[in-house]
């Protein structure tokens, strides 16, 4: 028994035998085949970091305008509201609606461009973009009006429906979704 274990340390140590072509092609096949799933995960990983961090912009505009109009400062032309307006599918804007009345009357409460003005533009990350801007259900613009905030949506939605904003990636593999009610309530999904 003793012999045998020797044996077996002398063969341990015997450097000349090296590995046999089949153990090193089994071990070259199953490292390229872990990187591979590694450099997969990765490209995931980093296309839905984006999009969170976009879709956290993008709500941090909307509670921007929401806290803007909340606001009771007096202005020249009057504050009538502020708002967010999507204007193409990797662009939206923080507006400000004005009127010439000092009471807004004659404010009309949608963003038509060279009338509005334009607090600040955002750009999306490079790689991703909205999606189904067109949709009867796709937010288009949300309007924050004082004092209450009384909110105006675009598309206009009947109480217990949603608008949503679909932000993904230009290859429609990762999207976020993030749904706002006829009150300005936000829920955020969880991308598909």
């Amino acid at each position: 028994m003793i012999r045998i274990i020797l044996k077996k340390i002398r063969d341990i140590g015997d450097y000349s035998r090296g590995f046999t072509l089949i153990e090193v092609l089994i071990v070259v096949s199953i490292m390229a085949l872990l990187s591979g799933c590694l450099i997969v995960y990765t490209r995931g990983s980093e296309n839905q970091i984006k999009i969170l961090k976009d879709k956290a912009a993008f709500l941090n505009a909307i509670y921007r305008a929401r806290s803007l109009s909340l606001r009771t400062l007096q202005s020249v032309p009057p504050e009538c509201g502020y708002g967010i307006y999507i204007l193409n599918e990797r662009e939206y804007s923080l507006w400000r609606d004005t009127a010439t009345k000092a009471d807004c009357a004659d404010a009309n409460k949608a963003y038509d461009s060279p009338a509005e003005q334009v607090e600040q533009i955002f750009k999306l990350a490079p790689g991703l973009k909205f999606f189904n801007l067109g949709a009867s259900d796709a937010m288009k613009s949300i309007l924050f009006i004082p004092p209450d905030p009384t909110v105006v949506l675009e598309p206009e939605i009947v109480s217990g429906e949603t608008v949503k904003i679909r932000i993904g990636t230009l290859d429609e593999t990762s999207i976020s979704e993030i749904k706002v009610n006829k009150y300005g309530q936000i829920e955020t999904g969880i991308g598909y």
